[in-house]
Order: structure tokens, then C-alpha cells, then sequence
């Protein structure tokens, strides 16, 4: 049975397009600057989303490529992360190179953080 090949440099690319939740409660309690984007759709925003969340809407998209800082730290989370990691995963090749996907999502945000009071986000400027 043949072994595997890895990827050199997976591990790097992965860590580097996520964020765990964790991480992501730590920088909020420290008032770290970032975004907090919302990939799904509206219905799931509107039953259950992380406070100060934007969801992301087409016309969203098309405002943070065409205005936005490139270095603004933008974390993206759906229910399970996959979602997500596409859209950071885009946001990362049109040169946002701080785009991060919440590992595991919503599912994950709330086995390792639940809902304790996180301070809201200090969002990034865009100008």
C-alpha cells in the first residue's frame, strides 16, 4: 500500500486561513481589530448569528474588494466552516492575505466557547 503524499506546506496554508475559536474569543476579549462575516444565508443569520456579525450579501462582497484595506482582518464562520473557508479562501486570492475561516463554525464556536459575553468586535477602518 502506497503512503500518502502531503502537501508541503499544507499545514502552513492551513493555519494560515483559520482561526479557532479560541483564538477568535481571546481576540475579542483583547479588542483586537477585526470583521466578523457571516456566510450564511439570511435566514440563518437572522435565527442565530455571532454578535456584530455583517452577513454577506453580494453587494458586501463587491464593497469590501473595491474599498477595504487588503490587510483588514476578516473572519468568516458559517455552521460548520465550510462555507466559510471558501470565502476566505477567495477574499485570500483577490489579496485580503489576514482572511480567516472559524475552524468548525458556529458548531465548533459553541462546543468551545458556548455563549458566555464576548465584547463585540473592534471593527477594522475601510477607509
Amino acid at each position: 500500500m502506497r503512503t500518502p503524499m502531503i502537501i508541503r506546506g499544507s499545514a502552513e496554508v492551513f493555519a494560515s486561513l483559520h482561526i479557532s475559536p479560541g483564538d477568535l474569543a481571546s481576540a475579542l476579549r483583547a479588542s483586537e481589530r477585526l470583521t466578523l462575516l457571516d456566510v450564511r444565508k439570511r435566514e440563518e443569520h437572522d435565527a442565530r448569528s455571532l454578535s456584530h456579525s455583517r452577513l454577506v450579501t453580494a453587494e458586501l462582497t463587491f464593497e469590501i474588494l473595491d474599498t477595504w484595506p487588503r490587510d483588514n482582518l476578516l473572519v468568516f464562520y458559517s455552521n460548520e466552516g465550510r462555507r466559510s473557508l471558501d470565502k476566505a479562501s477567495y477574499f485570500r486570492a483577490y489579496g485580503f492575505p489576514r482572511a480567516r475561516s472559524l475552524t468548525g463554525g458556529l458548531a465548533a464556536w459553541d462546543a468551545e466557547v458556548g455563549r458566555e459575553a464576548i465584547p463585540p468586535p473592534v471593527e477594522e477602518l475601510r477607509e
